[in-house]
């Protein structure tokens, strides 16, 4: 998302953690959204994704991600393999089947 509708997103989110909260708007929100466990919308949405991709890994997740999201693999052993590092499919490998033909953005 833009930066623009991120702010907006997360003014929205204050004022309803300062409602449900009883807060006044001049309150700092911080403690109260800390308080509600609710992280705010620019940590939000990567924590979603990363969730997402947490679950395809351990076969928890849907069948189409966990078809797609393999460990890394190289032809020669090195260090970095205990970094559990994922492949990056070409565009090629991520079309979906749908009207669009659209692909998952890497």
């Amino acid at each position: 998302l833009p930066l623009k509708s991120v702010r907006r997103l997360q003014l929205v989110q204050n004022a309803a953690a300062r409602a449900i909260m009883g807060a006044p708007r001049c309150t700092h929100v911080s403690p109260i959204l800390h308080e509600l466990h609710w992280l705010p919308v620019g940590l939000r949405m990567p924590f979603k994704v990363l969730v997402i991709i947490f679950k395809a890994i351990h076969g928890l997740g849907p069948g189409y991600l966990q078809d797609r999201i393999l460990p890394h693999s190289s032809q020669r052993p090195v260090r970095s393999h205990r970094l559990g590092l994922l492949q990056v499919p070409s565009a090629k490998q991520c079309r979906l089947a749908g009207p669009w033909g659209r692909a998952f953005s890497v």
